[in-house]
Order: structure tokens, then sequence, then C-alpha cells
């Protein structure tokens, strides 16, 4: 630590094991009067870490649970759980369920841009996609769309399809699954658990047994589910239980927990609608303390960035139009707003000309942006 300069340091974060961070808090104490942020991952020994001497201990488990049971909550107007703040405006990822209106459509039908929101990209699969004006919009994906919140919920709506009923199930009582189940209960909701301990006097209904046997899934009731939430701690187990409830429901939305960044894809390839990952909880949650920002959560989404980049003097972007620089291709990202002259565009398109002085609001992949920071920020182009 005082080869890091701890010194003169404003910031110090433990990522380690939770008794390696016990140990690193310690330290630190010792040494420097250093604000000390320490990641928990068992909220059991959580004041354990408080008690070494870390400022603030943060847990990205319990984080992800109350994220989760946000999207899987019944809609609330004008409440957006991932929202992005963008100009005044919002940008939130918006789920296809089965039954929308909106499947088939290709995603500049007037059905969509008559609500007054703007679809500027999809989630399908893990995977973000810049949206040209013939792709179809199919269940089980996520539009990213950006509006006020009267048009996001009017969007929102033609998302949902028809109310869905069924019970929701939850797949796994750990710290994720605890944190998930009581917010959910808070909301009014009242889930029925899957979980190999006996939960004694638990306010829910409660199954248990092993959350990959058919048998068991199948008497938690997950043929009638409307939505399966699965926070087991096995990336194994989860991708197991995940073809089980597809196989078994193929309408259900399924949410699925994965531990390591490498499950992700065979997580989605099970069967699950979305996968939230804790390390990416984890490394948004670090960045957002880093740069001094709120801790709220914003988005839970692989490989998806969102970025400023100011069109400077001299720059070669001004008078540009989109549809010369090719983002998408180029870079794999897109301009999805523009503040100029403190008017915020949204309806921008491929004739949309960059002007000297506009903020342009990018999202896309990490390589992606960095590759178009490096080919034009140091021509004036400030972030």
């Amino acid at each position: 630590l005082a080869s890091a300069n701890i010194g003169s340091a404003s910031l110090l974060i433990a990522n380690e094991r939770d008794e390696r961070n016990a140990d690193i808090s310690l330290t630190a104490r010792e040494i420097s009067g250093v604000e000390v942020v320490a990641l928990a991952e068992d909220l059991a020994r959580a004041r354990f870490l408080s008690y070494a001497g870390a400022s603030r201990v943060i847990s990205p488990k319990a984080l992800l649970g109350s994220f989760v049971a946000q999207i899987t909550s019944p809609p609330r107007k004008g409440v957006f759980p991932g929202a992005i703040k963008l100009f005044g405006s919002l940008m939130v990822p918006l789920p296809i369920y089965q039954g929308s209106p909106l499947i088939g459509k290709v995603v500049h039908d007037p059905a969509l841009s008559e609500t007054g929101a703007k679809v500027v990209g999809m989630w399908q699969k893990g995977r973000f996609v810049s949206i040209p004006k013939d792709e179809v919009v199919s269940s089980h994906s996520v539009l990213m769309a950006v509006g006020e919140r009267e048009g996001l919920d009017r969007l929102r709506e033609l998302t949902m399809g028809p109310p869905r009923t069924g019970p929701l199930i939850v797949i796994g009582y750990g710290d994720v699954g605890r944190r998930i189940v009581a917010a959910l209960t808070e909301r009014g909701v009242s889930p029925s658990v899957v979980d190999r301990r006996e939960l004694d006097d638990a306010p829910f209904r409660s199954i248990v047994g092993d959350g990959t046997s058919e048998e068991v899934l199948v008497e938690s009731g997950v043929k009638d589910a409307a939505g399966v939430l699965i926070m087991l701690n096995d990336d194994s187990d989860v991708v197991f239980a995940t073809l089980l409830a597809r196989n078994l429901n193929g309408e259900a939305f399924i949410v699925a927990r994965a531990n390591h960044l490498s499950s992700a894809e065979k997580i989605y390839r099970a069967g699950a609608d979305y996968v939230a990952s804790v390390p990416i909880v984890a490394s948004s949650m670090l960045a957002r303390i880093a740069q001094r920002q709120e801790e709220e959560f914003t988005m839970i989404y692989e490989e998806l960035e969102m970025t400023r980049f100011r069109v400077g003097f001299g720059s070669r972007l001004a008078g540009k139009r989109l549809s010369e620089l090719n983002l998408p291709e180029r870079f794999g990202c897109t301009v999805v707003a523009i503040e100029r002259e403190e008017e915020c565009l949204f309806s921008i398109g491929p004739e949309t000309v960059l002007k000297r002085g506009d903020l342009l609001a990018i999202l896309g992949s990490f390589e992606g942006i960095e590759k178009f920071g490096r080919r034009y920020r140091w021509r004036s182009l400030e972030r």
C-alpha cells in the first residue's frame, strides 16, 4: 500500500475476498486516513469489514437482487428500473414480452414512433445491436428507448402485451434471492421460493429441493409461472435450471444470475431472457464510486457503455452527416441523442448533420467507444 502511494490517495477500494478485504482495511487504517470502500461477497460478514475500518461496505449481490426485483415487479407509471439520465430525459431498457403487439413489427413502425419515445437500439441474447430500419422486433429481446416519461410509459404498455397471470418463482434463497424476495414483498408481490434448505416460518410459499430437479420445479409451479428468477450460486446449476424451466414453460420470462461473465452466453442459449451478472454489477458500482457519482445502479448490460463526446472547434465531425460517419459499422456504436444550444435532439437519423459545439450521447460496446475516441477525440473532440 505504501508503494502504491496510499499517503496521497483520496480513495482505496478493497475488491478481494472478504477475509482479504478485512486485512486491507486494517492495514490501511494503521497507516492512512484514506476513505476505504470494501466489497462484501457474503452479507453475513459485511459488519466485520466495518469493524476492520472500512468507511463503506458495498454488496454487489444485494444490489443485483434489488435490481432484479425491480425489473420483474409489476410496472409503475413513470418508474423505469435501469434508466439512464440523458440530457434531461431518460434512456431505458424495455423487455418485449410474449403477446406484445410489437412482435413482428419493424422498429420504425408508426406504432412505436407515435408513443413519443424513440427506439435507439436492441439487446438480443446478451448482445447490443444498433437499429437499422428493417430490424424486426422479436419476443424475449430488449428495446433501448429514449424519451420523456409519458412517452416511455406508452411504449412500455405496448411491450408488455396482455396482463401476465401465474406465480413468480424464485429459485435459490441465498444473498441475492433473499434480497429479491424482500424487495418483491415490499411491492406487494408474494413469490414462491425453491431452496435446498427448510425455510422455517417463511412468510411465502417455499418448496424444499434442488433447483435443477424437474420434479421440484414442477411442484413449485414453474409450468404456470409468469416469471422464473434463477439465482443459484453455481453457474452450471443455473444452466441446468434454465434449460428445465424453459422446457417446462415456453412463455415465462426467465431471469438468471451469472456468477462469471464467461457463463452468460451459455445461460442465454439455455433459454434465459435476461442474464444478470454479478461481475458487471461490481465493476459498474466501482466505477461510479471512483468517479464520485451516485451509487444507484443504472443498467446491468454486459459490454454496453454510455458516454458523451463534444464536437469541438476544428473537429472533423462538424458538418458530417451520421450516414457518412457510419458509426455502427465502423465502431459498433451509435449516436442516440444530441444536446445542441441547450436543446435536446432525440429525433435524429442518417441525415442528421453534426455541428460544432454539439454534445453527443453515444451508446455502444466499450471497445467501440474507445476506438471512436482514439479516432476523433484527439482532434478537439472532448469527452
